[in-house]
C-alpha cells in the first residue's frame, strides 16, 4: 500500500485539533453545569436574603404545616391559564408550596403528612407518574395514604396497561397505610388482574373503598377486560381483603358491570353506595343478599341507584319487617323503592328519591296496617322527577314522611307527580300532611302556584321559607301566575327566597349527600351528584 507521508501527517494534526476541541466542550459543559449550580445557590442565597423581612417566613415550622394542612384540605388546585391547550395541567397543592422558596421546600419535604394524598388523573395524563408516586411513598413516611387512581380514558394504551399495573402494584407494599383508595376504570383498564391482586390481601387501616370499573357490556374491544351482561349477587361473600378490613367505613361500588366481583369485609360499613346509573344490566343483589345488608348494624348512610336490587313482587312476597337502628340517610334513584314502607328507621333524617314510580302495590302488605309508620326523626325529604301512580299512593307515602321539616320538589311534568298530588290538599280525604314543614323548594315551572299558597296558608304558623327559581318569582311578581293580592298574602305568610339560575344546584344541594364517605377536595369520584341536580 503506498504512503502519503503529508497526508498522513495532516490527518493527524486534525485528529489532535478535533480531540482538543472536543476535550474543551467537555471541559466548557462540565464549567456550565457549574456555573447553573452556582447560580441557582446564588439565587437562591439572594432570594433567602431578600424574603427575611417577609413575615411567613418568620413563622414556626408548626405553623407553616399548619398552613400546608389548610392548603390541602381546601382542596387548592389551579389551572395555567397561560399555558397552551396542550400544556394545560392541574398544579398539586403540596407540588407548589414545595417550590416557593428554599425555607418552604426544606419544611415541605421533611412533613410527612402533606404528601398523603396521591391522585393520578389518567384522562389528562401523559405518562403513569410512577417516578412522583415513588417520591410521596418515600416521603409521607409511614403516615396514612389516601390514593385515587383514574385509569379512565387514556389514549396511548400502549404504556397505560403497563404503567396501571405497575403503579398499583407499588402501592401493594404500602397497603398496611392505606387510608382511602379509589379506582376508577374503564373497559381497557385490567380490572380482572387489580381485582385477583386484592383478592387475598389485608388492608388494616383502609377506611374508605371507591371502586368504579364503568365497564360496557357490548365494547369490540377484544383488548378489554372479560365482563358479563347480568349476575345475581346472592350473598355477601368476601372476594377483596379476605385478610381482614376492619376499619373500612365507606364503601361505593359501581354495580353496572363486574362489582360483583369486588365485595369487601362489610361487618363494620357505616356508608354504602351500590350504584349502577348508566346501566340496564350488571350486578343485581338478591332479596336475600338485600336484606344481609339491611342487617348490618353500624350502616348509617346508604345509597342505591340504578337497577341493583332484585325485581320482587311484594304484593305477594312474603316480606317482614325490616329495623334499621343507625340509619340517619336514605337515597333512592331510577329504583322502585317498595320496600320503603316495610322501613323501621328511627333515626333517619334525609331521605332523597330521584326518578322512582311507586306504582298502587305501594305499601299493600299484610303486614302492613293501615296507618304507615311515619320516619320519626325525619328532617330533610327531596323529590325529585318522583311520580305515584294514584292520589292514594302519594297520600300513603306523605304521612309517611309527615314529619319532615325542609321538603323539596324538581319536577319536569305536572302529570302524576307528588307536587300535583300533595301540595293540594285533598277536601274529600280531609287530610293535612307535612304539617311540621318551614322550608319548601321548587324549581318547577309547571307547578300550580294556586296550590302552593293553600299549602303556605294551611302551615302559615310555621313561618315557612319558600324557595322558587327566579322565573318563577318574575311571574309571579308580574302578576301572571298570581293575582296581586294573592301575591301580597304570600309574602305575608312566608319568607320567600329566590334561587338564581346560575347557582341553583349549589343553594339546593350545597350539604346534598357528604354523608360518611370520603372528599379529599381533588376531582373525585363522586360522579353521582350531578345524578340529583335539580336541573
Amino acid at each position: 500500500m503506498p504512503r502519503y507521508p503529508q497526508r498522513d501527517a495532516e490527518l493527524f494534526r486534525l485528529q489532535e485539533k478535533q480531540k482538543k476541541c472536543q476535550a474543551e466542550r467537555k471541559a466548557l459543559a462540565i464549567r456550565i453545569e457549574e456555573l447553573d449550580r452556582e447560580i441557582a445557590e446564588v439565587q437562591a442565597e439572594y432570594g433567602a436574603v431578600y424574603n427575611e423581612p417577609a413575615p411567613f417566613l418568620t413563622l414556626s415550622t408548626e405553623v407553616t404545616c399548619l398552613i400546608f394542612d389548610f392548603m390541602v384540605a381546601a382542596g387548592f388546585i389551579t389551572t395555567g391559564e397561560t399555558l397552551t391547550d396542550q400544556d394545560k395541567r392541574q398544579f398539586l397543592s403540596e407540588v407548589i408550596v414545595s417550590q416557593v422558596c428554599r425555607q418552604w421546600r426544606s419544611i415541605s419535604l421533611a412533613y410527612p403528612a402533606l404528601w398523603t394524598h396521591f391522585c393520578h388523573d389518567g384522562p389528562r395524563a401523559s405518562r403513569v407518574p410512577l417516578d412522583r408516586f415513588d417520591a410521596y411513598l418515600e416521603r409521607s413516611a409511614s403516615q396514612p395514604l389516601e390514593l385515587w387512581f383514574d385509569f379512565r380514558g387514556s389514549a396511548d394504551r400502549e404504556w397505560t396497561l403497563d404503567g396501571q399495573l405497575a403503579l398499583f402494584q407499588r402501592s401493594i407494599p404500602a397497603i398496611a397505610r392505606w387510608k382511602c383508595f379509589t379506582v376508577l376504570s374503564d373497559p381497557t383498564t385490567p380490572v380482572d388482574t387489580l381485582l385477583s391482586e386484592m383478592a387475598s390481601l389485608s388492608a388494616q387501616n383502609l377506611e374508605h373503598f371507591v371502586f368504579r370499573p364503568n365497564l360496557e357490556a357490548n365494547t369490540d374491544d377484544s383488548s378489554a377486560s372479560s365482563i358479563q351482561d347480568f349476575a345475581m349477587k346472592k350473598d355477601l361473600e368476601t372476594t377483596v381483603f379476605k385478610n381482614g378490613a376492619p376499619k373500612l367505613k365507606s364503601l361505593t361500588l359501581d354495580c353496572s358491570s363486574v362489582a360483583y366481583t369486588c365485595l369487601p369485609p362489610l361487618s363494620n360499613i357505616t356508608t354504602l353506595r351500590l350504584e349502577a346509573p348508566y346501566s340496564d344490566s350488571g350486578t343485581i343483589f338478591s332479596w336475600a343478599a338485600f336484606r344481609e345488608i339491611l342487617s348490618i348494624s353500624s350502616l348509617e348512610n346508604l345509597s342505591l341507584v340504578g337497577p341493583v336490587l332484585e325485581d320482587l313482587d311484594f304484593g305477594f312476597h312474603p316480606v317482614e319487617l325490616i329495623t334499621m337502628n343507625s340509619l340517619k340517610h336514605l337515597r333512592f334513584g331510577n329504583l322502585a323503592p317498595l320496600w320503603l314502607p316495610f322501613l323501621r328507621a328511627p333515626l333517619l333524617a334525609t331521605l332523597i328519591i330521584r326518578k322512582c314510580w311507586m306504582p298502587n302495590i305501594f305499601g299493600y302488605h299484610e303486614r302492613l296496617q293501615a296507618e304507615p309508620y311515619a320516619f320519626p326523626a325525619l328532617q330533610s325529604l327531596y323529590l325529585l322527577e318522583t311520580s305515584a301512580q294514584t292520589l292514594q299512593m302519594a297520600h300513603y307515602f306523605a304521612r309517611m314522611t309527615g314529619l319532615a321539616t325542609d321538603i323539596a320538589f324538581s319536577q319536569e311534568t305536572d302529570t302524576d307527580s307528588f307536587s300535583s298530588f300533595v301540595l293540594e290538599q285533598d277536601e274529600d280525604l280531609n287530610e293535612t300532611y307535612w304539617t311540621k314543614a318551614v322550608q319548601i323548594t321548587s324549581n318547577s315551572n309547571r307547578v300550580d302556584f294556586h296550590r302552593i299558597v293553600r299549602f303556605v296558608r294551611a302551615r302559615r304558623t310555621n313561618n315557612i321559607t319558600l324557595r322558587i327559581i327566579e322565573q318563577n318569582a318574575m311571574s309571579w311578581i308580574d302578576g301572571h301566575s298570581l293575582l296581586p293580592n294573592q301575591y301580597k298574602e304570600l309574602t305575608e305568610i312566608c319568607t320567600l327566597e329566590i334561587l338564581h339560575d346560575k347557582n341553583i344546584d349549589n343553594a339546593l344541594w350545597k350539604r346534598h349527600w357528604q354523608f360518611g364517605g370520603y372528599r379529599s377536595g381533588r376531582p373525585m369520584e363522586d360522579d353521582s351528584e350531578d345524578l340529583f341536580a335539580m336541573e
